[in-house]
């Protein structure tokens, strides 16, 4: 065969081969038609309609849009699916007839048409590029599906949806939380502090009193004489911050803000910011002082009656021992022993 007439069947092979793609595919970018004039220049009778190779490059198109629909990003599609159906035909020897026709030459053994046999490494290279392929193939597309589901979470939290939600939903629970905390951690610290203010104002009074009657002790030791109702009354003077010399009245108080407040009236304020467990401490103290103002009026009621005299020394002793056993008793509590 002359070069010319090689060139124009190439160019014969290629022009029908197009020809066939257009009808099969349409075409998609200018690199495919060059694979596609690359598979008609490695195997010219591609372009043949009639031809074994053409015949078997449609049925390997066709099962890989089935199966193997990937392929087709890859540009070089029509030279892939060209080398796998000249490797088919090149692995299927043709059967020896049983008869020689008479005038004919000898019949090829182990071709197709003009398609010449492989050897057992060219069918083994083969066989491991297509498979190389085949793994190339699954990795391109892994990544890219991983790609595409990296870009989907991006545009999820790029969108303005989730933009406002965490700017609005999220940051206002946020500061909501904030500012809750700060107003649960500021009403804590205001009860430590008050009760701790309560504490020392009421711890003060009960020393005050304790002194007052461990010095009235000692007078009465050196012959002062003062009654019954004096001692128990005394004592309830310093609870409530009255005491008084018959002229004028002094403030022992700690704090300014509980100048005017009487002893009951420290403990009710004090019980509403305690923990719960002091409570019964605290109701405790009230019985004391509420004995402490019955034995004041009692005292009272005999000193005008006709009875012993309120004055005696003996009950008068008797008194303020009483009295400064339930002092003594108030002051038990841990939270209100001598804070000064």
């Amino acid at each position: 065969m002359t070069p010319t007439r090689h060139c124009m069947k190439t160019a014969m092979a290629v022009f029908g081969f197009a020809l066939v793609m257009t009808l099969v595919l349409p075409a998609t970018a200018e690199t495919v038609a060059d694979a596609q004039k690359e598979a008609v220049e490695r195997y010219p009778d591609l372009g043949d309609e009639g031809s074994p190779i053409h015949a078997k490059f449609l049925e390997l198109y066709q099962n890989a849009q089935k199966t193997e629909p990937s392929l087709f990003s890859n540009v070089d599609w029509p030279v892939i699916i060209a080398d796998r159906a000249y490797a088919l035909l090149a692995a299927t020897p043709t059967p020896s007839p049983t008869a020689t026709p008479s005038g004919a030459g000898p019949v090829a053994t182990g071709t197709t048409g003009n398609i010449p046999s492989l050897s057992d490494a060219d069918k083994a290279r083969i066989r491991a590029e297509e498979i190389f392929r085949h793994e190339i193939d699954k990795e391109i597309e892994t990544s890219e599906q991983a790609d595409s589901d990296g870009r989907q979470i991006w545009t999820i939290l790029n969108s303005s949806f989730t933009l406002w939600f965490l700017s609005s939903v999220v940051v206002a629970s946020l500061t909501a939380a904030v500012a809750l905390f700060q107003k649960r951690h500021g009403e804590r610290v205001r009860r430590a502090e008050t009760q701790r203010r309560l504490d020392i104002e009421i711890s003060s009074r009960i020393a005050g009193g304790l002194v007052a009657l461990n010095l009235e002790k000692d007078r009465i030791a050196a012959g002062s004489t003062v009654s019954i109702s004096w001692i128990f009354n005394e004592a309830l003077y310093y609870l409530n911050n009255r005491v008084t010399d018959g002229h004028k009245q002094y403030d022992f108080s700690i704090f300014p803000e509980y100048k005017a407040r009487g002893f009951q009236s420290l403990i009710f304020e004090l019980s509403s910011v305690v923990n719960p467990s002091i409570i019964a401490a605290l109701r405790e103290s009230r019985t004391i002082y509420t004995q402490l103002e019955a034995l004041a009026d009692h005292a009272a009621i005999e000193a005008s009656s006709e009875k012993p005299p309120a004055t005696d020394k003996h009950l008068v002793l008797g008194a303020l021992s009483k009295t400064i056993d339930l002092l003594n008793k108030l002051e038990s509590n841990s939270f209100w022993r001598p804070q000064l």
